[in-house]
């Protein structure tokens, strides 16, 4: 392993809480995304066709979010993405760069999934506030379409990131599509390239459409 990839990861796990549980951190950030889910189908009634189109319009913006902020926040000095560009840019990147894409232990989760704490802000600052709106001025139904489909973005976007960086994808290796997109990471961690291509983490829409898509290191989208 490069020798500063390795010195990188030695100070990053020693000044690491000792209290930090990699799988309560996994599944609390799921159970709480997928009760919600849960509960907001559970509360969707006779969905009018019109209505259908809450998902795509949700997933498209979800989509949109997911690439500006990690183009613009994490890998930008702004005093509103401080705090998100040092943990992306200062410690993600450092800690992965495209030869050396894998955790080694469990708790080096922690620099892979987002804080414990965001799934809550995201729920409480976005979807709540968005489906307040949609129900009482739009429909219930879309309201609940919308938190679903929100807050399947972001256990998406959890998955498939941290998918990306198992020592072990070889299983992972037979789901369509999925080898594609994690070499579209991989390129990103280039040094090179971090700051300029491949923001998307789940589907490369808006990488396609803001013309930041490449499929090797030469630029070739």
């Amino acid at each position: 392993m490069d020798e500063k990839i390795s010195a990188f990861r030695e100070s990053y796990r020693s000044n690491m809480s000792a209290h930090y549980h990699p799988h309560f951190h996994f599944f609390f950030v799921f159970s709480v995304g997928l009760v919600v889910i849960l509960f907001s189908v559970l509360e969707i009634k006779k969905v009018e066709v019109l209505e259908w189109l809450t998902i795509p319009i949700t997933l498209i913006c979800v989509n949109f979010a997911e690439y500006a902020a990690h183009r613009w926040l994490g890998h930008r000095r702004t005093t509103i993405g401080r705090f998100f560009y040092q943990r992306h840019t200062g410690d993600h990147h450092h800690f992965f760069d495209e030869n050396h894409m894998s955790w080694e232990t469990l708790k080096d989760w922690r620099v892979v999934l987002f804080p414990l704490y965001l799934i809550l802000a995201f729920i409480l600052g976005i979807a709540l506030p968005v489906g307040s709106a949609l129900y009482y001025y739009v429909s219930p139904n879309s309201a609940y379409l919308m938190v679903c489909s929100a807050i399947f973005g972001y256990l998406l976007y959890e998955a498939l990131h941290l998918s990306f960086h198992v020592p072990d994808d070889s299983y992972l290796k037979k789901i369509p599509f999925w080898w594609r997109l994690k070499r579209l990471h991989v390129l990103h961690h280039d040094q090179k390239l971090m700051v300029k291509k491949n923001f998307n983490i789940t589907y490369p829409l808006f990488d396609w459409l803001l013309r930041t898509l490449v499929f090797d290191k030469k630029g070739n989208s």
